[in-house]
């Protein structure tokens, strides 16, 4: 048995408590230090690993989050990456499953109410706690694998960095004091585990995404930060709803209605105008 504080404790604390999951967690890795857990499970992939293979670090070296950016990793946190392979029409709805999972992992194990910025930052009280990355290998129409990265702030020490200092938060602290890792990585691999076996019988989360999300409603500013021709510049409007694919809706400051299926969103504070629609009355 590992002595008391190492990393394997909180790994082998949650397996001792019993996990009940069908495919998720059967094994769960865990490494004191990788470069990725998102690179851990490609080559576990690649060697053949079953599905529902779960890699856990205390620290990553060179975590990533959207848009290749870097991800800051350090111990004390939950870094946790998961194999799957499901089928191509379902493939894009993981990242809303793992935004949901996080979000109902969080309320379990710490007692936060916990919203979701589209498409899935993983948010309380305005301020990220944690993202999603999903990343997937296809031959032809087939998906050979996907995975869904998770990375929730549990210790982190924002008031190190102005930038998170005034963006990001950390359970322990909006708990003010300390939440068990090992609740929170049982919770979540539970919940991804629900999810995903709904997921594959057909079931949407479509409804249960939507109310979490704090975007709709709110004046915003999309930008493509991709390089691709998906999104043409940056648009400003006011994110009024989500369709069934769950691109979302914006709506113009002209009274125009686009749909995006990407892009990085910012929330303004400050609506610099209010779409009425025709036929709405005036307040």
């Amino acid at each position: 048995m590992p002595p008391a504080g190492k990393p394997e404790d909180f790994v082998a604390a949650m397996l001792r408590d019993g996990l009940d999951t069908r495919t998720v967690g059967h094994p769960v890795l865990l490494h004191p230090e990788l470069d990725s857990t998102m690179d851990e499970v490609a080559r576990l992939s690649d060697g053949g690993a079953k599905e529902g293979t779960v890699v856990v670090a205390e620290v990553q070296t060179a975590g990533r989050g959207r848009f290749g950016r870097t991800w800051v990793s350090p111990e004390g946190n939950l870094w946790v990456s998961i194999l799957l392979r499901p089928s191509l029409d379902s493939l894009r709805w993981l990242s809303v499953l793992a935004g949901i999972a996080a979000a109902r992992a969080i309320a379990s194990a710490a007692g936060l109410e916990v919203t979701l910025k589209w498409p899935n930052d993983v948010r309380i009280r305005g301020r990220k706690v944690g993202g999603v990355l999903v990343e997937n290998s296809l031959s032809g129409s087939e998906v050979r694998h996907a995975i869904i990265g998770i990375g929730i702030n549990v210790a982190l020490d924002t008031s190190t960095d102005f930038h998170l200092a005034s963006t990001a938060t950390a359970l322990n602290r909006e708990c003010e004091g300390p939440v068990s890792r090992a609740a929170l990585l049982r919770h979540l691999l539970e919940e991804v585990d629900r999810l995903y076996e709904s997921l594959m019988a057909g079931e949407t989360p479509l409804e249960e995404w939507r109310g979490l999300l704090d975007t709709l409603g709110k004046e915003v500013v999309v930008r493509d930060v991709t390089g691709s021709d998906s999104l043409d510049g940056s648009y400003r409007g006011v994110a009024e709803d989500v369709d069934v694919s769950g691109n979302l809706l914006l709506r113009l400051p002209d009274g125009g209605l686009i749909t995006l299926a990407g892009g990085e969103v910012t929330i303004l504070e400050a609506p610099a105008f209010v779409y009425i629609k025709p036929g709405q009355p005036r307040r």
